[in-house]
């Protein structure tokens, strides 16, 4: 949702829980925590009934995460509805977009898939301006979820190569710290690929 331009608040993160203290298929937002250390997300209870067993796939976990981020946010339900759309249609799949530079001859992409158990990927592509030519390079598997976003703080290019440099905060050196050097790839290393289903550009605080 973050790629479309949405917003359920000012809380970056929302824990949705799964409950049969409250009647099923009813959406109870907790207040916002008080404590100063856990101002950064929101807590949204969500009813399921007694016996719920959820497994990957079961459709009755996507039902109810948009009916939590619906009830925090009603305005943005049809953008709620795209991105479930989105997360469905590609599955494990779905690429992040994280960063995007443009160049004279080339649109750079790098996203990242959120794999879970599986390792995410970092993924850096090619889209020739002139003929629409979508290129891979292969993808980099990611120690954490959400690594790739750290790693990639900056794309750099040069006539026959591109960089990807890690981002500068502290957090990000000392995830940094796990995978060395930046990522570098020729333009050797990229292949024909099909056009993955993608998120928009993400926004980071």
């Amino acid at each position: 949702m973050n790629g479309l331009d949405v917003s359920v608040g000012s809380h970056p993160a929302v824990y949705i829980h799964f409950t049969s203290e409250i009647a099923a298929g009813q959406v109870e937002i907790a207040p916002p925590n008080s404590f100063r250390e856990d101002w950064w997300w929101r807590d949204v209870h969500v009813g399921v009934p007694a016996d719920f067993l959820p497994h990957d796939g079961d459709p009755r976990l996507s039902t109810g995460i948009v009916a939590a981020l619906s009830a925090l946010a009603p305005h943005e339900r049809p953008h709620i509805d795209e991105a479930a759309r989105i997360a469905a249609e590609a599955g494990d799949e779905c690429q992040f977009l994280i960063r995007s530079k443009d160049t004279a001859k080339h649109v750079i992409d790098v996203s990242t898939t959120i794999g879970f158990p599986k390792p995410s990927r970092m993924i850096v592509s090619l889209t020739d301006k002139a003929t629409g030519a979508y290129l891979e390079a292969p993808p980099v598997a990611m120690k954490g979820y959400d690594d790739a976003v750290s790693l990639a703080g900056k794309v750099k290019v040069t006539n026959k190569a591109l960089a990807v440099a890690s981002r500068a905060s502290t957090p990000a050196q000392i995830i940094t710290q796990q995978y060395g050097a930046d990522y570098r790839w020729s333009v050797d290393d990229f292949s024909p690929a099909a056009t993955p289903t993608r998120s928009g550009l993400l926004k980071f605080r």
